[in-house]
Protein backbone atom coordinates (compact mmCIF):
# COMPACT_ATOMS: atom_id res chain seq x y z
CA UNK A 1 0.00 0.00 0.00
CA UNK A 2 1.51 3.47 -1.08
CA UNK A 3 1.79 6.06 1.62
CA UNK A 4 -0.40 9.20 1.43
CA UNK A 5 2.13 11.45 0.38
CA UNK A 6 4.07 8.91 -1.67
CA UNK A 7 4.82 10.17 -5.57
CA UNK A 8 4.58 7.63 -7.95
CA UNK A 9 6.16 8.36 -11.44
CA UNK A 10 4.85 6.47 -14.39
CA UNK A 11 7.26 4.51 -16.48
CA UNK A 12 8.27 5.50 -19.96
CA UNK A 13 6.43 3.89 -22.46
CA UNK A 14 7.99 2.60 -25.30
CA UNK A 15 5.95 4.12 -28.36
CA UNK A 16 7.81 3.28 -31.50
CA UNK A 17 7.38 -0.51 -30.18
CA UNK A 18 3.77 -0.72 -29.40
CA UNK A 19 3.09 0.99 -32.59
CA UNK A 20 5.68 -1.41 -34.52
CA UNK A 21 4.12 -4.34 -32.91
CA UNK A 22 0.73 -3.15 -34.66
CA UNK A 23 2.81 -3.32 -38.28
CA UNK A 24 1.83 0.41 -38.70
CA UNK A 25 3.42 3.44 -40.06
CA UNK A 26 3.57 6.60 -38.04
CA UNK A 27 0.58 8.14 -40.49
CA UNK A 28 -1.88 4.83 -40.31
CA UNK A 29 -0.87 4.71 -36.63
CA UNK A 30 -1.69 8.80 -36.23
CA UNK A 31 -4.99 8.27 -38.42
CA UNK A 32 -5.92 4.90 -36.96
CA UNK A 33 -5.89 5.85 -33.58
CA UNK A 34 -6.48 9.78 -33.43
CA UNK A 35 -3.32 10.71 -32.05
CA UNK A 36 -1.41 13.70 -34.07
CA UNK A 37 1.25 12.57 -35.76
CA UNK A 38 3.57 15.60 -34.67
CA UNK A 39 3.06 13.90 -31.16
CA UNK A 40 3.79 10.74 -32.00
CA UNK A 41 7.04 11.79 -33.53
CA UNK A 42 8.47 13.51 -30.60
CA UNK A 43 7.13 10.51 -27.99
CA UNK A 44 9.31 7.99 -30.40
CA UNK A 45 12.51 10.90 -31.01
CA UNK A 46 12.56 10.92 -27.08
CA UNK A 47 11.52 14.64 -26.98
CA UNK A 48 9.00 13.87 -24.55
CA UNK A 49 6.70 11.58 -23.31
CA UNK A 50 3.04 11.41 -23.32
CA UNK A 51 1.16 12.41 -20.79
CA UNK A 52 -0.70 9.92 -18.33
CA UNK A 53 -3.68 9.67 -20.69
CA UNK A 54 -1.88 9.16 -23.45
CA UNK A 55 0.33 6.28 -21.78
CA UNK A 56 -2.90 4.81 -20.49
CA UNK A 57 -4.66 5.02 -24.27
CA UNK A 58 -1.20 3.72 -25.78
CA UNK A 59 -1.02 0.82 -22.64
CA UNK A 60 -4.83 -0.09 -24.20
CA UNK A 61 -3.30 0.14 -27.78
CA UNK A 62 -0.45 -2.30 -27.08
CA UNK A 63 -2.54 -4.83 -25.33
CA UNK A 64 -5.69 -4.56 -27.38
CA UNK A 65 -4.93 -3.01 -30.86
CA UNK A 66 -8.08 -4.36 -32.58
CA UNK A 67 -10.29 -3.49 -29.64
CA UNK A 68 -9.54 -0.10 -29.80
CA UNK A 69 -9.98 -0.11 -33.17
CA UNK A 70 -13.69 -1.20 -33.22
CA UNK A 71 -14.28 1.02 -30.42
CA UNK A 72 -13.25 3.73 -32.59
CA UNK A 73 -15.12 2.58 -35.48
CA UNK A 74 -12.31 2.01 -37.42
CA UNK A 75 -11.51 -1.65 -37.94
Amino acid sequence: MLNALEQVWPRPIDVKAIRKRVKMSQAEFSRVYGISKRALQEWEQGGRQPDSAARAYLTVIAKEPSVVRRALGRD
